[in-house]
């Protein structure tokens, strides 16, 4: 009886986690960059080949502003499962920051 106590409480802890981890919180800041530049329509009309330079450009300009360092520096204490879940489900940028504390 102890052995199938000890079991269930294996499969069901990882279930309680209530905050993103470091690799979540990596993968939530890279959507909130590429749905800045995905939404950005001045970018639409670039051939590939310079797209490529300006989305790496654009991605260096988004992690040095204020509000995406302050994510990234307070990611694993701050942002819930369930806020990661809507960040990453968000279509726009606004979307994204709305479900970010």
């Amino acid at each position: 009886m102890t052995l199938r106590i000890a079991l269930a409480l294996l499969l069901v802890l990882p279930a309680c986690r209530h905050k993103a981890t470091r690799d979540e919180c990596a993968r939530m800041l890279d959507r909130y960059v590429e749905l800045s530049i995905t939404t950005d329509p001045t970018l639409a009309k670039l051939p590939p080949s310079d797209l490529a330079m300006v989305r790496e450009l654009k991605r260096e300009l988004k992690r040095v502003e204020p509000s995406y360092r302050k994510v990234y520096l307070h990611c694993e204490t701050r942002i819930t499962v369930a806020a990661y879940d809507c960040a990453m489900e968000a279509k726009t940028p606004a979307a994204w920051e709305s479900c970010v504390p």
